[in-house]
Parts: structure tokens; C-alpha cells; sequence
């Protein structure tokens, strides 16, 4: 129901979702292992290093990718930057230089995770945290049923995962993009907006309609 916003927040919080990402980490997670945050600076990615902060503190590292795609991406990481520093977090832009070509997201997708798993390979950091939530995995079930995945290929977006070498938590998942976006909300920030998310050429943004 509507009514349930401020229930859906008091549900998620700093010490419920710290809980979560101990146990997708599993019993190698100690009191001091350091984190990495991807943030993007859209509403999904600021709320996870809100709760992040609180939950965590300055062990939680954030990272946002400029793909060099846009001309308002650099503002957009300087953004984050400067609400990671309201944090107490550090916080570091990996600039990337994508050719033109097709198949730009997922060519964009595997760059960023490329660029935050070497970062993290440098830091001695072994795991990364990203915002993904249930609209996503709704999302991404129906992308994958439109191009004919059978049962076996209705796995949807896993929890935990290793890219490229990295450990990869979504503890975010049992939640709704609208919760994420009144926790954001909550904070006075005013998110960034990619306009390829509103881009007919891709398919998710099909399936998000």
C-alpha cells in the first residue's frame, strides 16, 4: 500500500542491512574488513552509501565510474564525491575511454567492473557492494524471457557473484527502487539522472515500462 513508505524505511535499516552484507559475506568478514561501494550517483547507488555509511562507516569505499560517454557523467561523479566527503567516506572516479560501437551497455557494464575490480585488487579490498534491488531483478527476468530463455535461463540477478575476480554482494535485492528512492529522498540529495535509462534502443528500458 501506499502508506507503507515509512514502514518500507524503518524496515531497512543501518543494522538490518550491516546484517545483510555480513551474512552474504559469510564467516571470512571481519569487524574491520574494508568495502567498496559502486556509486553512480542515481538515487538506487546513493542510497546504498547512506545506508553503507551508517552501517559501516569510513571502511566502506566509494567508487563511482565516468564511462566518457556523457559530458554530465564527470559532474555527476564530482556529486558524489562531494556527498561521500558529508559522509566521512573516501571516494574515487575511474575515468574510462569507450570507443563508439555497438552493444555500448554491456561493452560499458564489463568495463566498469574491470576498472573497480583492479581498484579493488590494488586496495587489498575483496569485495563490492552494488545497489541492485528487486525492480531490477523483475527487470531483468522479463529481459531474459523475451529473447526465449527457458526455465534453466530464468535465473535473474544473484545475490552474491565473482566479477572479475571480485566478490560482488547485492544485499539490496529484497527491496523496491521506490524504498531506495525515499531513503535518498530523506537525505535532501537530489539524484542523477542517465538519460539512457529512459533510451527505447535498450531493452531493459522496455522492460521497466
Amino acid at each position: 500500500p501506499d502508506g507503507g513508505v515509512d514502514a518500507r524505511l524503518g524496515a531497512l535499516t543501518p543494522e538490518a542491512f550491516a546484517a545483510g552484507v555480513a551474512r552474504l559475506s559469510g564467516p571470512g568478514f571481519g569487524p574491520d574488513a574494508p568495502l567498496a561501494l559502486a556509486v553512480s550517483g542515481g538515487a538506487d547507488s546513493l542510497a546504498l552509501m547512506a545506508l553503507a555509511a551508517d552501517a559501516f562507516g569510513p571502511r566502506a569505499q566509494v567508487l563511482s565510474v565516468d564511462h566518457g560517454l556523457r559530458a554530465a557523467a564527470a559532474g555527476e561523479c564530482a556529486m558524489v564525491a562531494g556527498l561521500a566527503a558529508g559522509l566521512g567516506l573516501p571516494h574515487q572516479t575511474l575515468t574510462l575511454s569507450l570507443a563508439p560501437g555497438g552493444d555500448m551497455q554491456a561493452r560499458a557494464r564489463a568495463a566498469r567492473y574491470a576498472a573497480m575490480a583492479g581498484w579493488c585488487r590494488a586496495h587489498g579490498i575483496a569485495r563490492l557492494l552494488t545497489a541492485h534491488h528487486a525492480d531490477d531483478q523483475a527487470e531483468t527476468l522479463l529481459m531474459r524471457l523475451a529473447r526465449g530463455s527457458g526455465l534453466a535461463g530464468l535465473s535473474g540477478v544473484r545475490a552474491t557473484a565473482r566479477i572479475e575476480g571480485l566478490t560482488v554482494l547485492r544485499p539490496l535485492l529484497g527491496h523496491r527502487r521506490a524504498e531506495l528512492a525515499a531513503i535518498t529522498a530523506a537525505r535532501g540529495w537530489a539524484a542523477a539522472d542517465d538519460p539512457a535509462n529512459r533510451d527505447p534502443r535498450f531493452d531493459r528500458t522496455a522492460a521497466r515500462k
